[in-house]
């Protein structure tokens, strides 16, 4: 019989096979080796696995994934030198269409 991580391992490996086809990304590697972590795609995209599964399970326009980690980014920035106050936005709110408008 399989163990749990054994069985956590070869979903987790199911997910991202579905997450680069979906996406065009390859995985390079987890942090810290945690497949329940963060995953790095191409040294430039670090991404949640709650996230990655999210994306799947609810079939998220191609690339919409991307848009909210750009989104975040920069929502981020602006907040940091306060240029701006906003709000993050969870990956779930950004594909129901929440936005806010950075201002300078």
């Amino acid at each position: 019989m399989k163990t749990l991580k054994q069985q956590f391992n070869e979903l987790a490996d199911k997910y991202i096979a579905a997450f680069e086809k979906k996406h065009g990304a390859q995985l390079e590697f987890w942090v810290a080796d945690d497949k329940s972590g963060i995953a790095s795609f191409g040294g430039t995209w670090f991404v949640n696995f709650s996230d990655i599964m999210f994306d799947i399970d609810n079939n998220l326009p191609k690339r919409l994934i991307f848009d909210w980690l750009d989104y975040s980014l920069e929502t981020h920035y602006y907040n940091e030198n306060k240029i701006s106050k906003l709000p993050s936005i969870n990956l779930k709110s950004y594909s129901k269409g929440v936005r806010h408008e950075i201002k300078f």
